[in-house]
C-alpha cells in the first residue's frame, strides 16, 4: 500500500492513477519552479555548474596560488584532469586568463595554473 503524499500527489507528473503516490519518472521541467531547486533561472536541476561559474571558480582558485590540473579537479569535485584540462584549462591559458607555471614545457610533472600578475580584471570574468 503507497502512503498518500499531499504535497505531490496533484503535481501533473504524478502518473498514478490514484494520486495517491508519485510515479516512476520526474521531468526537469515538472520541478523548475519548485521551491527546493537552487537553481534561480528555474531551468531545472543541474549536477554540474555552468561553464562561466566554474572559470570563475578556477580563476579566484589560481589567483590565490599556482594549482595542478589534478588539484583543481580535487578542490571542484571533477574526476577526470585531463578533461578539464581540455574543456577549460587549455581554452582559459589560450584566452590570456590563466598561464603555466612553467610555460617551457606543458609536459612539466609539477605543471600548474595560475593567473598572470598583469591581469587582474581577469579575476572575475
Amino acid at each position: 500500500c503507497v502512503a498518500p503524499c499531499p504535497g505531490v500527489a496533484e503535481w501533473p507528473w504524478n502518473q498514478w492513477p490514484n494520486r495517491r503516490g508519485t510515479g516512476g519518472r520526474i521531468s526537469v521541467e515538472s520541478v523548475a519552479e519548485c521551491p527546493w531547486n537552487g537553481w534561480p533561472n528555474g531551468r531545472g536541476i543541474r549536477t554540474k555548474p555552468r561553464q562561466a561559474v566554474l572559470r570563475g571558480l578556477i580563476l579566484e582558485l589560481c589567483a590565490l596560488r599556482p594549482f595542478t590540473a589534478a588539484e583543481l579537479c580535487k578542490v571542484l569535485g571533477r574526476s577526470d584532469p585531463r578533461e578539464l584540462t581540455r574543456s577549460h584549462l587549455k581554452p582559459m591559458r589560450e584566452a590570456g586568463q590563466i598561464e603555466l607555471r612553467y610555460p617551457e614545457s606543458v609536459k612539466h610533472p609539477h605543471q600548474a595554473y595560475l593567473v598572470p600578475e598583469n591581469a587582474p580584471e581577469n579575476r572575475h570574468a
